[in-house]
């Protein structure tokens, strides 16, 4: 088994080979698996900007709708009945009341709107979904007969010459978004009516949270322009906004991107330049279904290729075997013919002088390396074959170099004989019993075996095997 799991240095080289294209095929597939789930990641934080952006024009657009709400108010018959009243008297009026409950039913209609009414600042007059009162007795009944904060409320809110969405700080320091627009009397340049919208927060929060997908990675919060936090998806858990945000700089035109190993996030203007919106997604989360199948491929590869490899090296190793065994097959006949030529040649030319027959023999591969020699001589008259013959003496040849761990045999066939030339280094046993048994078992017959004497001079080859002949014919 060990002889047969030996590998020449072609067998040695075709392994290699075959395992470093193994090695290379599984490079390449592992390369394409890589940049198959990099694109697989990039694709997938892709979508979730886009769903994002929706995310911010959804909420733009809920915004849009109420600034749509305010400029019907306004341009509304009934506001336009009011607007040239001359004294507070004329807010009582069936009109006022009229405006009073369709305010009241926008608000009952957009749960966004946590209250509306139109402001007058000539009369100090609010006609709004509580009613029709003066500013402070307005401002009363919204805040549970609370004065404390009226100043500043009419102050910032009423009074202020700003228009469309802004900002402005509860008593109790949170932030409420209010829309606010303008409408002159006539050439005036002061306002005849101020309409304004109180946004209700917690249903801003409500949109937010529906607006992104509920997949336990994505949070959103709505900053405004002094980075102050307005509101945030309600049911996830945000992450520490003040940690955040100095990731992203300073603000741009466009959309913002972060990234880094534990979050993937955006910040993007609203349509509304009063604010914008942070979309922070935990990096592990968004791309968790990703992680099991390149697992999965990764997987793939590597048993793809072992099996491959595996399947591939046995069939191979199988068919070189075979193929190492017809080599062997064929050098050993070569090898064993070549000694036949070379032994024939230096008994033909009866040579005497040592270096020209080690010189003559070792081109044939034939060293001579050892101190005794000694012929022996079978007949093989009775076959006809010459390949068969020569079957038989390279079989016990190769039987008695087995046997004798230091010996060579130099077999080959001359007339009716098959002649062995024995090479040893040790003169206590006699290799050419062995040999006669051995022949003799291979031929299937008795046949007549002659030996020579033992000598030690190769310049006697030629001479010995003379005498041998003539014994044997004898």
């Amino acid at each position: 088994m060990a002889q047969q799991l030996h590998l020449s240095k072609s067998g040695k080289h075709w392994i290699l080979s075959l395992i470093a294209g193994f090695l290379l095929i599984f490079c390449s597939l592992f390369a394409v698996n890589v940049k198959a789930i990099h694109l697989m990641q990039t694709d997938k934080i892709r979508e979730s900007e886009k769903i994002t952006d929706t995310a911010r024009r959804s909420v733009d657009h809920y915004l849009f709708t109420l600034k749509e709400s305010a400029s019907e108010l306004m341009l509304n018959n009934q506001n336009m009945a009011l607007q040239s009243a001359k004294d507070k008297k004329e807010f009582v009026s069936a009109a006022s009341y009229r405006y009073s409950e369709l305010m009241y039913n926008i608000k009952m209609a957009n749960a966004l709107v946590e209250d509306i009414y139109v402001y007058y600042p000539v009369q100090d007059y609010i006609v709004g979904t509580e009613g029709n009162y003066l500013s402070k007795s307005y401002f009363l009944l919204s805040n549970h007969l609370m004065e404390e904060g009226y100043s500043a409320w009419k102050e910032d809110v009423l009074e202020s010459q700003r228009t469309g969405f802004f900002f402005e700080k509860t008593k109790e320091g949170e932030q409420k978004l209010y829309f606010r627009q303008r409408m002159p009397a006539g050439l005036e340049r002061e306002s005849a009516s101020v309409l304004l919208i109180c946004v209700d927060g917690t249903e801003f929060a409500r949109l937010l949270s529906l607006t992104l997908p509920h997949d336990g990675s994505t949070s959103i919060a709505v900053f405004n322009n002094e980075n102050e936090l307005y509101q945030e998806g309600i049911e996830e858990e945000a992450p520490s906004w003040e940690e955040i945000l100095p990731l992203f700089g300073n603000m741009g035109n466009g959309m913002q991107e972060i990234q880094d190993r534990a979050y993937i996030g955006w910040r993007m203007l609203s349509d509304y330049s009063t604010f914008y919106y942070v979309v922070i997604s935990d990096r592990a989360a968004l791309l968790s279904h990703i992680t099991p199948i390149q697992h999965l491929l990764i997987a793939g590869i590597l048993l793809c290729t072992a099996a491959g490899l595996a399947l591939s090296v046995f069939l191979s190793f199988k068919h070189y075997i075979s193929v190492e065994k017809t080599i062997s097959s064929l050098n050993e006949k070569v090898i064993w013919n070549l000694k036949e030529d070379m032994l024939i040649d230096v008994l033909n030319q009866r040579l005497t002088d040592e270096s020209s027959i080690k010189i003559l023999l070792q081109a044939g591969g034939i060293t001579l390396d050892y101190i005794y020699y000694r012929f022996f001589l079978a007949d093989v008259s009775f076959e006809k074959n010459k390949n068969q013959i020569k079957e038989w003496i390279v079989n016990s040849g190769k039987l008695l170099e087995q046997e004798y761990g230091s010996i060579d045999v130099i077999p080959a066939v001359i007339g009716g004989r098959a002649v062995f030339l024995l090479n040893y280094d040790a003169s206590e046993y006699d290799p050419a019993s062995m040999l006669t048994e051995i022949f003799r078992n291979e031929c299937k017959m008795s046949v007549t075996v002659k030996s020579s004497e033992e000598f030690m001079a190769p310049a006697q080859m030629a001479l010995i095997y003379e005498q041998t002949v003539l014994l044997f014919q004898e």
